[in-house]
């Protein structure tokens, strides 16, 4: 008998929610502004930010899974808006078993994921803005590494308080598959 997973995609965790309120309006964060958060989302909100903003978040899942992230973000000079993210999950302890079904062990299974991010404005109501992003995996003996890109645009209007927003997430490829 051949047993296979039921997961295909690699990297699932860049699609939980990382705080409240991005999680309150179901990930719909691609147009907000003045949230240091908007890195995950749309780098282009980091043109938005007021001062420097930072945002550590912890989540307990069920059983021993437990997620965080921390953002930073700030604008240096009139060089435009720089931003960093890191975002984790780690999924607790399992029992291990070799072929003979005995148990030799516990394992451990995590995600990692790292975002540099940059944005600026385009005149006063169009902002821009990239990521860089390094993302690393590890189930017990195995790990895969990725590296990606995040593109978003935003448009805002502060006078009658519109905004709307675009991005392009996790574009990129795996450097090592778990199984080389």
């Amino acid at each position: 008998t051949i047993a296979t997973a039921q997961q295909q995609n690699t990297y699932d965790f860049l699609n939980l929610d990382v705080d409240a309120r991005s999680s309150a309006m179901a990930g719909s964060f691609t147009a907000v502004s003045n949230d240091v958060n908007t890195i995950f989302y749309n780098p282009a909100g980091l043109a938005t930010i007021e001062g420097k903003k930072a945002s550590v978040g912890f989540f307990k899942y069920l059983m021993d899974i437990n997620s965080g992230n921390v953002a930073y973000s700030q604008k240096y000079k009139d060089i435009g808006y720089f931003g960093a993210g890191i975002r984790y999950i780690n999924y607790g302890s399992f029992d291990k078993y070799d072929e003979n079904f005995e148990n030799i062990g516990t394992f451990g299974a995590n995600e990692l994921a790292l975002s540099l991010g940059y944005a600026n404005k385009y005149k006063e109501q169009f902002n821009y803005g990239a990521n860089v992003k390094f993302i690393y995996s590890s189930i017990d003996e195995y790990n895969s590494m990725a590296l990606a890109l995040d593109l978003g645009a935003m448009y805002t209007n502060t006078e009658s308080r519109f905004n709307a927003g675009i991005s392009l997430l996790n574009l990129g490829f795996q450097v090592k598959k778990y199984l080389n």
